[in-house]
């Protein structure tokens, strides 16, 4: 409508087994929707939530054409606003992939990356080498991928190639990524496609704003007082003036949870993450709206 002329779009891309119902998803889009009045789209992972699986395969983390595909579309429907894009974990490293990869042949004004590993076998080797790290987080994102397994037997079970049966006796996330991509996309082992999924090589050709927001206490990267920005790249992400790195104290991994305690806990409406994703958009489409840098 002519009353939505120049409204920005945010586009959304969940962690690993996420979707737009996922709590964190939501509660960011009731921020864009309702305190800013911009729209919101999340892109579905291919077979995830009511999001069909490809003919051809499955949600790739290594491949950023369905997002290339997602933002395109968002840029065709709505060609008067600007383009914000916001990545959680799993989606936040493949969104720096995207952003880094094509430089300035992109229409995304300015991102956030939330909870980003920004490469993936160290962390998880890390992660399945501690006895919680392995029967907790490894294990519970194995258990999730093969529920998704289960949900598309059939289809997956025409693919060429693909072992159903072995990607659902794994019992670790790497055995997972070995039966399930390595096997339908030819890579030699988890190595080399755990390479190709890393974002860290695309960081220095990230050509807009970007605001990398991580918690200091991730357990998906740290352990035993060891900080978020003691095993990032955060080096390589200042030398890129285009990056902003925000490290907060506390926010687990997707958490950033804030509530009052005294006489009962009670929730707020928003996250933490929420409010700078709100306060760093706000100020990014205020500079797009002027034509002024950042």
């Amino acid at each position: 409508s002519r009353t939505r002329r120049g409204v920005p779009t945010v586009m959304v891309f969940p962690g690993l087994a996420g979707h737009s119902d996922k709590d964190y998803i939501r509660s960011l889009c009731a921020c864009v929707t309702q305190a800013l009045g911009w729209r919101a789209c999340v892109m579905n992972w291919k077979g995830f939530h009511d999001a069909p699986i490809s003919p051809t395969g499955v949600f790739r983390p290594d491949d950023t054409s369905d997002m290339e595909v997602a933002i395109e579309a968002a840029r065709a429907k709505h060609p008067s606003g600007a383009i914000f894009a916001v990545g959680f974990s799993a989606g936040s490293n493949q969104l720096v992939k995207y952003l880094g990869s094509r430089g300035e042949h992109h229409p995304v004004s300015a991102a956030v990356s939330v909870c980003n590993g920004f490469e993936y076998e160290k962390h998880v080797r890390r992660i399945e080498e501690t006895t919680v790290g392995q029967e907790v987080y490894s294990r519970g994102m194995t258990y999730l991928h093969q529920e998704y397994l289960r949900k598309h037997r059939d289809e997956l079970s025409r693919i060429e190639g693909f072992d159903l049966d072995r990607a659902l006796a794994a019992t670790k996330h790497s055995e997972l990524d070995e039966a399930l991509v390595c096997t339908l996309y030819g890579y030699k082992d988890v190595a080399d496609y755990y390479r190709a999924v890393a974002c860290r090589p695309f960081i220095h050709g990230v050509s807009v704003p970007l605001l990398c927001v991580q918690a200091a206490d991730d357990p998906l990267f740290t352990e035993g007082g060891v900080r978020c920005r003691d095993v990032l790249p955060v080096d390589e992400l200042h030398d890129n003036p285009n990056v902003i790195y925000f490290e907060t104290e506390l926010g687990s991994h997707l958490s950033f949870i804030e509530a009052e305690v005294p006489g009962g806990v009670s929730r707020h409406e928003h996250t933490f993450c929420d409010r700078v994703v709100d306060a760093f958009l706000t100020y990014a489409q205020d500079k797009v709206r002027n034509r002024h840098t950042f």
